[in-house]
Formats: C-alpha cells, sequence, structure tokens
C-alpha cells in the first residue's frame, strides 16, 4: 500500500539520499565528485502559461525568466547592441537597459500540516516596455504557471550529468498531464536534483522604484489549495423549510441533491438504477468501474420508510467530484479529485481496535467488525470502505443552504464535517483528516494518528562524514492546548485528558511540587467493574439497534449517552495502549534540518534521527514525521529545509490468534490494529 500520510521515505529517495552520505564518507574523492560536492550551484526557471489572442504562445516564449530571459531556448549573453540574443534591449527613454529578471524565490508548504504547497517569485522589468510584456505573463491571477529548479549537476553512477527542464513540445503544449508526468519523470530522472511546481498565480504586485526599475512579486499557489474555495453550488435561495413543503426537494438543489434524495427516496439497497439522476450515477459508476452501492437499516422513526441509506465514503467522494469539482478542457477532467480507490495501492490504514464502532447509525458504520448486523460483506480495505448514513450529508447540505457566510459551505467545510462527526461518533481514537498529494494532484482521506513502525524508516545521520545536513536544530516544543494543561497539573496521576497528555505523566516521576504535592484531572480510576458495565451497556444499546426496536430515536439522548459511553471505552483502549508501550514521560520535539537542495521529500513521511543527539529517554522509542518543507535559495544555493514534529513509535501489531492486520481478536487484550497497513 501506498501510505500517503504515516510512510516512509520513497525507495528512489532513500537510495538517493544514501549516495550522498557514502560520497561524504568516501575519504578519496575523484574529480566529478569534488565537481558535485563544491562547484554545484542552484538555477531557477518560470514559464507562463499564458497565449496571446494575436501571437498564441509567441510572447510566453520570448519571456521565460531564467538567468534573464531565454532566446531559443538559452540564455541570453552579452552586450550585442540590435541582436535578440544580447542581455541589454534598447529603449527609447532610458536608452540600453538589461533584460528582466529573478531576484529571488521562496517555496514552501502550508497549512496545519503542510500539504499545499506556496510560492513567492520576485523579477525585476526595467522600462515599462518590459512591464508590459511581464504584466501579461505572469500578473495574472487564475492562470498557470511553471516554477523550476534545481542544481546545476548530478552525480550519475559515475558521470556528472546536467540536470534538465521540462522540454518546449510541453511547456507550449496542452495537456496538464504530460507536465506533471514529466516533472515526475525529471526529479527521478536527476536523483531529486529537480523540483517544480506548476500551480495557479493566486496574487501579484509591482512597484515603480527611484533607479527606474519595477520590483514585481507574483505568488503562486498548488491547485491543492482549490478546495478551499469551492462552493457546494446551490441553484436556490429556498431554505429547507421551504423545500420541503414544496415536496420536491430534487428539483431544488444541486446535482448532489438531487442524486443523493433520489437514493434515499428509492427504497432499495444494492445497485442504485436512478431515473432523474441517471447522468450522474452514471459518471460515478463510470469513474468507480462499478455500480453504487447502497444498504439500508430500518431504524424507527427514521424517514422515509422507517430506514436510513447508506453509501460507502469512497461513493460519496466520488459524487463530490462528479458534481462539485471544477473540471477542464473537452474531456471534462478535474483540476483536482479526492481519491476514491481503495485498492492495495491506493487505500490509506486507519487506526482500530475489534468491536470499534460508529455508535450513532445516523452518521454511519464501520462494516465486518462485529459491530452491526447490517453490516456489508465486503470487508475493509481502508478509510473508504466507512459506511455512511446519507440522510447525514443531506442534512449538512440542507445547513449550508441556509448559511449566510459562503466561506462556510465549500467542499472542504463539507467533507471536514462528515469525517469530524464520524471521528466523534467512533470514540476519538481517530484524527481523519484531508491531505492533498502534489503528484496526483489527489486529496486523500487519512488517519494522522496513524503513525510507520521502526523498521519502515531511515536513520538519517545528524554528525560525522556521512551526514547530508547543513544545519540543525532541535527543541523541546509544546502545542498551546498542552502546555496550559501542563501548568495546571504538573503532578497528574491519574487523567483521562488525551493521548497527548497520558504520554507525558511520567515527566515529573521523582519530583513534587513542595506547595501541592498532588494533582488530580480525574480522581477516579477505571475499575474492573466500570469495563464491565460500560462492555454491557455498549453490548446492549448495539442489539437493540439490530433488532429494530423502539431504541434508537434521532437526538434522542440515549444516542448521546452512547457517544459519551464509547469515548470513555476508547479512552481505556488508549490508556492502556500507552501501558503496554512503557512510553516514558517525553517532552514533544521539533527537528528542523536544513540540506544541500534535493525534491522527494513529502509531508507525512516518517524517518529516524541518529540517536547520537537525542536525549537518553528519547532514544529507542521516538521517530520524526515532516510537517513542512521549504526551498531557500541563498548565494547561488539550493537549501531544503525539513520541519518535523516527534512522534513515539508505535508497538508491535498483532491478534490474539497471532496474525497480523485482522479485524477481530485484540479487543480483550485492548491492543491497536492497522486497518489496511
Amino acid at each position: 500500500m501506498s501510505r500517503i500520510f504515516g510512510g516512509p521515505f520513497d525507495k528512489s529517495v532513500i537510495d538517493a539520499l544514501q549516495a550522498r552520505q557514502n560520497l561524504l564518507n568516501k575519504n578519496y574523492r575523484d574529480d566529478k565528485e569534488l565537481v558535485f560536492l563544491n562547484s554545484n550551484h542552484s538555477w531557477i526557471k518560470l514559464t507562463s502559461c499564458v497565449n496571446t489572442k494575436e501571437g498564441g504562445d509567441k510572447l510566453a516564449k520570448d519571456n521565460v525568466l531564467m538567468g534573464g530571459t531565454l532566446f531559443n531556448s538559452s540564455v541570453r549573453q552579452g552586450f550585442r547592441p540590435g541582436q535578440e540574443e544580447s542581455s541589454y534591449e534598447i529603449n527609447t527613454e532610458f536608452g540600453f537597459v538589461p533584460m528582466p529578471g529573478i531576484d529571488s524565490i521562496s517555496v514552501e508548504t502550508k497549512n496545519v500540516y503542510g500539504s499545499l504547497k506556496a510560492a513567492t517569485v520576485e523579477f525585476k522589468a526595467n522600462s515599462p516596455e518590459q512591464l508590459s510584456k511581464l504584466e501579461q505573463l505572469y500578473l495574472r491571477p487564475g492562470f498557470n504557471i511553471l516554477l523550476e529548479w534545481g542544481n546545476t549537476v548530478y552525480l550519475d553512477g559515475n558521470d556528472l550529468s546536467d540536470v534538465k527542464t521540462i522540454p518546449e513540445d510541453i511547456t507550449f503544449g496542452s495537456k496538464v498531464k504530460d507536465v506533471y508526468d514529466g516533472i515526475s519523470k525529471l526529479r527521478k530522472d536527476s536523483k531529486y536534483n529537480y523540483d517544480a511546481l506548476f500551480g495557479v498565480i493566486k496574487n501579484f504586485q509591482w512597484a515603480y522604484a527611484e533607479n527606474g526599475e519595477y520590483d514585481c512579486k507574483v505568488d503562486m499557489i498548488g491547485r491543492g489549495e482549490l478546495i478551499e474555495s469551492l462552493q457546494t453550488l446551490f441553484y436556490s435561495g429556498v431554505n429547507s423549510e421551504d423545500q420541503e413543503e414544496e415536496g420536491d426537494r430534487e428539483q431544488i438543489g444541486t446535482a448532489l441533491q438531487q442524486f443523493l434524495n433520489e437514493i434515499i427516496n428509492d427504497y432499495k439497497e444494492g445497485e442504485f438504477e436512478p431515473i432523474k439522476s441517471k447522468k450522474v450515477a452514471n459518471q460515478i459508476k463510470s469513474n468507480l468501474g462499478r455500480p453504487v452501492k447502497i444498504h439500508s437499516h430500518y431504524v424507527d422513526t427514521a424517514p422515509p420508510n422507517n430506514r436510513f441509506f447508506y453509501m460507502p465514503l469512497s461513493d460519496i467522494l466520488e459524487a463530490i467530484n462528479v458534481c462539485l469539482m471544477v473540471k477542464y478542457g473537452d474531456e471534462k477532467e478535474p483540476i483536482v479529485k479526492f481519491n476514491t480507490e481503495n485498492n492495495v495501492e491506493k487505500a490509506q490504514p486507519f487506526v482500530t481496535y475489534s468491536q470499534h464502532r460508529i455508535v450513532d447509525p445516523a452518521v454511519g458504520y464501520i462494516p465486518s467488525n462485529n459491530s452491526f448486523k447490517f453490516q456489508s460483506k465486503d470487508g475493509v480495505t481502508g478509510i473508504l470502505d466507512i459506511y455512511i448514513n446519507i440522510k447525514f450529508v443531506l442534512g449538512i447540505l440542507d445547513e449550508f443552504a441556509d448559511a449566510a457566510d459562503s466561506e462556510k459551505t465549500t467542499v472542504l467545510q463539507l467533507v471536514n464535517r462528515i469525517l469530524k462527526k464520524l471521528q466523534n461518533a467512533g470514540g476519538e481514537i481517530n484524527e481523519f483528516d484531508i491531505h492533498f498529494d502534489d503528484d496526483d494532484r489527489m486529496y486523500y482521506i487519512v488517519d494522522r494518528d496513524k503513525t510507520p513502525s521502526r523498521n519502515d524508516l531511515l536513520t538519517l545521520e545528524a554528525v560525522g562524514k556521512g551526514s547530508t545536513f547543513l544545519d540543525i536544530s532541535l527543541s523541546s516544543k509544546l502545542s498551546s492546548r498542552i502546555s496550559a494543561m501542563i501548568a495546571i497539573s504538573a503532578r497528574v496521576n491519574q487523567s483521562d485528558a488525551g493521548d497527548q497528555l497520558l504520554a507525558m505523566q511520567k515527566w515529573n516521576e521523582g519530583l513534587e511540587d513542595r506547595f501541592m504535592s498532588k494533582k488530580y484531572i480525574t480522581v477516579e480510576e477505571d475499575t474492573e467493574e466500570d469495563k464491565k458495565k460500560r462492555k454491557k451497556t455498549l453490548e446492549e444499546f448495539i442489539k437493540d439497534i439490530e433488532k429494530g426496536e423502539d431504541t434508537y430515536i434521532e437526538n434522542k439522548k440515549s444516542v448521546k449517552n452512547m457517544l459519551a459511553t464509547n469515548l470513555s471505552e476508547a479512552n481505556a483502549k488508549i490508556r492502556q495502549r500507552n501501558k503496554d508501550k512503557e512510553v516514558p514521560g517525553l517532552i514533544p520535539l521539533e527537528l528542523v534540518i536544513t540540506l544541500k537542495g534535493m525534491s522527494g521529500f513529502k509531508v507525512g513521511q516518517g524517518f529516524l534521527i541518529d540517536e547520537t543527539i537525542l536525549p537518553e529517554k528519547y532514544r529507542g522509542v521516538v521517530a520524526f514525521i515532516i510537517t513542512g518543507l521549504a526551498q531557500e535559495f541563498e548565494n547561488n544555493l539550493w537549501q531544503t529545509e525539513i520541519t518535523s514534529q516527534m512522534f513515539i513509535l508505535p508497538p508491535s501489531t498483532g491478534t490474539a490468534e497471532g496474525g497480523e492486520g485482522a479485524f477481530g481478536g485484540v479487543f480483550d487484550q485492548g491492543n491497536f490494529i492497522d486497518i489496511g497497513g
């Protein structure tokens, strides 16, 4: 499985890193190796994707920024008045002026887990005529733009090779896929001495300087940010109450609402055969390579026909792809989309345990884990196999229709609302989130609590000859939430305050505040009687739902009680897991490393660090996960900065029967297992 979040470095990246380490460890280096180490510089190239009505792509081809502007794909050089390859131009007001050129760039990841790329490029125009040309090409929000950078040379076996850029027939072609494929190929071919950002212009500014130059700046963003602005696109201002009174809600909402409403009015299980939403259903079926899956369950007072209808999360996301995502070209390909493939290559694992349940059928259920008898028979490969209540999704869309703030009715908000409710009804042992992968332009649903195992991770050398680091910073860093809790509970003995704080409870062992020797967040221990009572309560509740008795009614207090009981059960599992791991009291660490420019790293990947730099308590029990990447250019050198956060290595997984990765057999032990991992 390809782990988008919580996986190790790609094997080819590991090979490239180890080749650098091996070179640094050598006592004798030949001339080519010395050139690579000491005379390797960086380059930057910026290409506009704007065509003009009169000249097509000629203006863009004549103003590719790389060491100035290119002529016939080569850098202009020298003072050659009247010649196109000259690095100076004649201006009627100022005489000879230099060609425009890039001053600086910075590339970094943004948002909490840094899965979105952003870049700022600063360049100069040296006359009003140059500004006019560059303004058409580079200062146009919404237009595509290609930024490339890299080292000048790389070692390919025993040979020294030049790093190439995307060829002109692709950069001035019309297929997005060709550009992305070209970027991916060049990264690997150059041993990750090349990188690029193919994105969209977001903002710009220019200012006139006293020396007659124009200082220009353009902000660009990867396509991953698109989800933050895409609306769920309501076609009518009619509110949800009016829709119900009119009796034909399918005709008022979006294509997504029409599709989902037809399902819950169809009263059938199995393959969905629509009438009004045939076009949408056929497109979803074509994209998934199979029919839309529908399951239902009888629950008293759940209209219509006293049934809840469910679809896998994969099918819900594909419906969003078809109905809400922006498309381009004659083939109407989505610019970005959600991953809906749940095969061995694409499925994403999540943390779970036997009898892990979503206790609110109004939200969804996890199939094939002994939670409900109305489970599907397909089993679970990853997160996308979790079933979602269709009425629950429609309820969110109805709320959006009545919302006054359009920023709160985006596709991002819709999917996040679904995930957060799943997480809550499942006992809060997961951290479901959206993660964008820039390589294949897809949003993935991931569990950020799913961390890699020690055996998967590469150890980076921090000190010695073989270290590839230019700089390293290791510091303790508490989140504001945890630091506030520690301030009031510096000697916590028992707690249900969450996994992070529980992992730090041994930090103060052997120390005592002489004014307040002991403090408690909760003072009652979880007794065996409490465990039995909680388990019995949950089992009885599930039985009532399975029988279809008048126990579960929407918004009834009993369901809220079950959410609290399920949360207590999950917290007990977390405490047991931490006890099994024998986690020492550790303060979270932030590790920032800088190395000579290299691509191939991804936010969410894990690694080990040379333990000689770690305090003794941390050795053998912690690893780091990448939370941010930045590309900086200083003194004509490309440097990559990796920001990472510490996580505690998980214990080995397994079931009571000794198997690995199964769904059952571990409930009583309190061990956590990985689905799909």
